[in-house]
C-alpha cells in the first residue's frame, strides 16, 4: 500500500481538520482586513442611523470574506479526507 492508500486514523483526521480550521481562520482574517477598504471604495458601507446599534460605519461584505475563506478550504479538506475513487 502506498501512503495515499493507507486508512485515515483518528489522529490524522483530527490534525487535518485542525489545520483546515487554522488556515480558514487566517484566510478569513486576511480577507476581512482587506475587504474593509474595498467596501469603502465601492460604497458598500452601512452608514449610521438612529435605529442602528453600531457606532461607526460598517462594511457590508464581511460575510462574503468568511464564505470565500471557509468554502474552498472546507472543500479541500473534505477532498483530502474522503477522496473520490
Amino acid at each position: 500500500m502506498s501512503a495515499l492508500q493507507l486508512p485515515m486514523t483518528a489522529l490524522s483526521f483530527q490534525s487535518s481538520v485542525l489545520a483546515d480550521c487554522a488556515a480558514s481562520f487566517a484566510l478569513a482574517a486576511l480577507l476581512a482586513r482587506y475587504a474593509q477598504p474595498l467596501c469603502a471604495r465601492l460604497g458598500l458601507i452601512d452608514l449610521l442611523d438612529a435605529r442602528k446599534l453600531h457606532t461607526a460605519a460598517t462594511g457590508l461584505v464581511g460575510g462574503l470574506a468568511l464564505l470565500l475563506a471557509i468554502l474552498p478550504l472546507g472543500l479541500l479538506a473534505s477532498a483530502l479526507v474522503w477522496p473520490l475513487s
